[in-house]
């Protein structure tokens, strides 16, 4: 009586002798590690940026904000700078740091290092920013 049994990758009957029954397996595995191995040699994905890609496109968005807080006039009356100060002295480590949690789920290693180097010399920017600001403040009352 022949039986076929049949599996994912391989079809034998049970009559057969145990010697082809392993020839048939061994051959699966064979054409198994060749379509690995095609697989292997395609091209990695898009490369992962670098430290400076990182840093520098830190540093032009949070430039990018410094410009608007230049440019437009945002608070209560335009007389007021309270808010374009906020957006002067935070610009770059807001910026910094949305796009390095960004990457930083995406697996970038390197360009989270950029931007945490960018978010690091913005916060000291910003604390200069504010200390400046808080002196002229206190200029205009004397």
């Amino acid at each position: 009586m022949l039986t076929e049994i049949r599996t994912k990758r391989f079809c034998f009957r049970t009559n057969q002798t145990s010697l082809n029954f392993w020839e048939h397996i061994i051959e699966n595995v064979r054409v198994k590690e060749m379509v690995d191995s095609k697989e292997d040699s395609q091209p990695q994905e898009e490369s992962q940026g670098g430290f400076l890609y990182g840093a520098g496109f830190s540093l032009l968005f949070g430039l990018l904000l410094v410009t608007i807080g230049f440019t437009f006039c945002f608070g209560p009356g335009c007389g007021v700078w309270g808010w374009n100060i906020m957006f002067i002295a935070f610009g770059l480590p807001v910026a910094a740091g949305s796009l390095s949690l960004m990457w930083k789920r995406s697996g970038k290693k390197e360009m989270v290092s950029g931007a945490k180097t960018i978010f690091i010399i913005g916060c000291m920017v910003a604390i200069g920013v504010i200390i400046w600001f808080i002196t002229v403040l206190n200029s205009l009352g004397s």
